[in-house]
Parts: C-alpha cells; sequence; structure tokens
C-alpha cells in the first residue's frame, strides 16, 4: 500500500487555531516534515504547549497570541512571525468557532450569536489572509488553506449562522483565488466532516444533537459524532491527521496547478461534484 511522505524543509508555515483539534494536528504534521511554525491561537497556554512538541521534533517553532477578529492584532502577529522567520511561505487559515445558540426557529438565534459566529469563522479568515497576504505577494509565492465545512452541503436550519459563516469561507476563497493567481499564490479550502475534536464534540456535535430527534438520546458525543459519521459512504469518523494531510498536500509544489478549489475530507459524506 502506497503513501506519501513529504518534505517541507525551508517552508514556514502560519496555523491559525493551533491549540487544538485540527490546528494543533496538523502543526504536528508539519512540524514532522521538517516545516518551521509561527501558531497562533487565542489560547496561550495550549498554544505554547504545541509549539514546544514542534520544537521537540527539530523544528523552530513559535507560538503568537492572536484574536482573529482584531485587525490591529493580526497585522501585529504578521510582522512579529516576518521578523523571527523572514518569510511565510504557507498559511492555514484554521480557526472558528462553532454556534453557540441552534434553531430553529430563526428567531431564538440571537443577532450576538450571528455576530460572534460569522465575526470569528468568515471575517476573521479575511483578516488573516489579508494580512498574509501581502509578503506572499511581495514574494511571489504561497500557499493558503482555509477551513470550511461540510455543514455548507447540507444547509440545516440547526445551524443557519455557522452554514452562513462556512458558505463565506468558500466565497472568499474563491475571490481570493482570481485576485492571488497573479502572484503565483494557491489559494484552496478543506471542509472537515466528522473529527472528534473539542470544538465538534463538546461544542456543535452536542448541540445538533440536543435539537436532533435521531441523536437526542445519545449520551456519549463521540458516540454522537460516530453516529452522524455513519451517514457517510466510508461510515467512519476522520481523524486530525486525516485533515493535516489533505492541508499538506494543498500546501506542496505537487499539487501547484490545483487553486480555487475544495477538498472535501469527510468519508463521501458531501459526494459532491
Amino acid at each position: 500500500m502506497g503513501s506519501i511522505a513529504y518534505n517541507f524543509k525551508g517552508d514556514v508555515v502560519v496555523i491559525t487555531g493551533a491549540a487544538s483539534g485540527i490546528g494543533k494536528g496538523t502543526a504536528l504534521q508539519f512540524a514532522k516534515a521538517g516545516a518551521d511554525l509561527a501558531l497562533c491561537d487565542f489560547n496561550a497556554e495550549q498554544g505554547e504547549a504545541v509549539a514546544k512538541e514542534c520544537r521537540d521534533l527539530g523544528v523552530n517553532a513559535k507560538f503568537y497570541q492572536m484574536d482573529i477578529t482584531d485587525t490591529a492584532r493580526v497585522n501585529a502577529v504578521r510582522d512579529e512571525v516576518l521578523k523571527d522567520f523572514g518569510k511565510v511561505t504557507c498559511l492555514f487559515a484554521n480557526a472558528g468557532v462553532s454556534q453557540d445558540v441552534m434553531g430553529p426557529p430563526l428567531e431564538s438565534v440571537p443577532d450576538e450569536t450571528w455576530e460572534k459566529t460569522i465575526g470569528v469563522n468568515t471575517m476573521g479568515c479575511i483578516k488573516v489572509c489579508r494580512a498574509f497576504a501581502i509578503p506572499m505577494k511581495e514574494a511571489n509565492y504561497g500557499k493558503i488553506v482555509m477551513t470550511s465545512s461540510i455543514a455548507v452541503y447540507s444547509l440545516s436550519p440547526i445551524m443557519a449562522a455557522y452554514n452562513v459563516s462556512k458558505m463565506g469561507v468558500l466565497a472568499f476563497m474563491g475571490t481570493l483565488c482570481a485576485e492571488l493567481g497573479n502572484y503565483n499564490i494557491n489559494v484552496n479550502a478543506v471542509c472537515p466532516g466528522f473529527v472528534y475534536t473539542p470544538m465538534y464534540s463538546e461544542g456543535g456535535a452536542l448541540r445538533i444533537r440536543d435539537k436532533s430527534k435521531v441523536l437526542g438520546k445519545i449520551e456519549d458525543p463521540k458516540t454522537v459524532v460516530e453516529t452522524m459519521a455513519s451517514t457517510s459512504a466510508l461510515h467512519r469518523m476522520q481523524t486530525v491527521d486525516d485533515l493535516a494531510n489533505g492541508v499538506m498536500f494543498l500546501c506542496a509544489e505537487n499539487s501547484k496547478e490545483i487553486t480555487g478549489q475544495v477538498l472535501n475530507v469527510d468519508s463521501g459524506a458531501a459526494r459532491r461534484i
């Protein structure tokens, strides 16, 4: 059975949402492949721990505390990263939140939920990509990968704000791809399926369960995710390493002609062409 071995020595990879879940798993996989890492997250304690894990793998890794909704802080971190590393070759704009109040009905979801969900998931992604695209344009090279979600295909009324926020990421990806193509920059997105991470299991999945007739009687969070994943073609959950493999593929030179695309890592849940 074949496998892919990546070599990212000489690359500087920026990852937002790096303190846990998909961001952490992807950081560790990039570190194993030799990349230097600028790790960004709101959670300083966990973020510093991930940076140490990466350094223990023999690469240069530094943590930067960042609120991706704060434009000034995002720009300041970009400047710090360039001072510390000299360049940025890859950006994984991954930070996000789940929807804290679920519908339906629509009127039960307050403005604050819409504003926070879109503010972090969509606007936060835009602010991070806008900041780090500048040095990539100057270098005439770069790889940008954003995290969306297979929720954009189901469009359940339970998660209206989340659906909109992640659909916004895909629309932004398409427009940014067209703009940055002139600068030899690839822009793509990954859509995770059913990944057992703290945000998914303790956040979105449990709130979906509370609104679902099928999932409502299941107590264990992992079983909730497994049950949701059982509807996919391969009937299984994904791991953070599965998502890391997708991100690394899109950041590798092997995929230099792939841009403006969405990679669903979902065991065949979406089945889109």
